[in-house]
């Protein structure tokens, strides 16, 4: 089932660009049910530890989107974790966005577009490479 573009507007508002600030969670395989399995490590002198999460934000949804079948939103700044919050080698499969930086809610959970090995100077996702979209059948004019 789709929603109507006016339903996706709204959700994609109320989840991302809404009173709470969407935090971004690392995964290296499917994040499973609760989206928190699968969480990119860091080892920080005591053994591997879940990464944090990180503040995101999000323009406006656009007027179209160019296959006109989606509407979705870009983030507004660039996201990243130092080569000293992320273990090299981590293999990111996955993604969430959460309702806050600890505890809350997984709100959207994907894989990625290509997956990404991290190196010592760990991941780095700029403005606009992260896009959260919503299958739309009712579409703007």
């Amino acid at each position: 089932m789709t929603m109507s573009y006016q339903r996706a507007d709204a959700t994609l508002n109320d989840a991302l660009r809404g009173v709470a600030t969407p935090h971004l969670w690392l995964h290296t395989g499917d994040p499973g049910a609760a989206g928190n399995a699968n969480v990119a490590q860091i080892d920080p002198g005591g053994g591997d530890e879940d990464i944090e999460r990180k503040a995101l934000a999000f323009a406006s949804a656009p007027a179209n989107h160019a296959v006109n079948d989606e509407r979705f939103v870009l983030n507004t700044g660039a996201v990243e974790w130092t080569g000293t919050e992320i273990n090299a080698g981590e293999n990111i499969t996955h993604f969430s966005i959460w309702s806050a930086d600890t505890d809350g809610t997984p709100e959207f959970v994907s894989s990625v577009a290509v997956p990404k090995t991290t190196g010592s100077d760990g991941v780095r996702i700029g403005i606009g490479d992260l896009e959260v979209a919503i299958e739309v059948h009712i579409k703007p004019a």
